[in-house]
């Protein structure tokens, strides 16, 4: 499992992670290098833990890859966007969340038409326009090789436009993400049976 994380990180974000090239151009056409050499210079800058992430812990580069290894191992990854005075020097930061925080278990029809399924609010047109995470004041504690989360019950409501919430799509109308090792692990126990049998 852990060489597979790995290679995970490798392939698809890789050492430096997702990095941007401008391609500024002047009125007349040309390449505009002062303006690609000072936006690049800004963005590097962001990219330091100290900028781009809340916690102060992480840089893009390692944003990216933890993101990647959590929709690997639990189908999904969100990160939520923090702007202006609370976003630090550059007005904008972001702040990784634990997806086991957002209530599985939280299913509720609305007064206003929307509803709540699995943790995602679901406007008339099953459009996400809100998530319900269970309250961070939760104790997490070490259980066998992870970790297992008691949570208070009470949820934060976090509107759409502040999370980014990434997963794969296997189906139409799937709001929540899916182990990459889900379908093995399934097959795996089928032929431990028919081992057994």
């Amino acid at each position: 499992d852990n060489r597979f994380d790995l290679m995970v990180r490798s392939h698809i974000v890789g050492p430096k992670g997702i990095r941007l090239q401008m391609q500024m151009k002047t009125l007349d056409g040309g390449v505009d290098q002062l303006a690609n050499d000072a936006i690049e210079s800004a963005w590097k800058e962001w990219c330091l833990p100290e900028n781009c992430d809340v916690t102060g812990e992480e840089s893009l580069t390692s944003i990216q890859q933890t993101f990647i290894s959590t929709v690997r191992r639990d189908g999904e990854a969100i990160v939520r966007y923090y702007e202006g005075n609370r976003g630090g020097p550059f007005g904008i930061a972001l702040q990784l969340l634990d997806p086991e925080l957002l209530d599985v278990q939280l299913h509720e029809d609305l007064r206003n038409g929307h509803r709540v399924r699995f943790g995602v609010e679901l406007d008339t047109r099953d459009r996400p326009i809100a998530y319900h995470f269970l309250d961070e004041t939760a104790t997490t504690s070490m259980f066998g090789y992870g970790y297992f989360t008691r949570a208070s019950g009470h949820h934060i409501r976090i509107p759409r436009e502040q999370i980014v919430h990434g997963f794969i799509r296997k189906h139409v109308g799937q709001k929540r993400g899916i182990p990459w090792s889900a379908t093995a692990l399934h097959r795996m126990k089928m032929l431990e049976g028919y081992e057994e049998a």
